[in-house]
């Protein structure tokens, strides 16, 4: 259990990193936070600070996503 968990938040790490390198990543966070939210969901004692840490990662994503894909004026 903490191990798929460890392994989801690198690899979460590891986009958004890329994410505010180049601001490509961002459609890939997308698809981490799915399976993050579904890992959460199967479990039954998440701890109150994993929590969250995934509300704020979804933010962080969002704010991201908002960035990236505002037009130029």
């Amino acid at each position: 259990q903490q191990r798929d968990f460890d392994g989801l938040r690198d690899s979460f790490a590891v986009l958004w990193r890329e994410a505010e390198v180049n601001g490509e990543a961002w459609q890939y966070i997308d698809r981490l936070l799915a399976d993050l939210d579904t890992f959460i969901d199967r479990q039954d004692d998440i701890p109150a600070g994993l929590r969250r840490w995934h509300e704020e990662q979804q933010v962080n994503a969002t704010e991201t996503v908002r960035w990236t894909t505002l037009p130029d004026d």
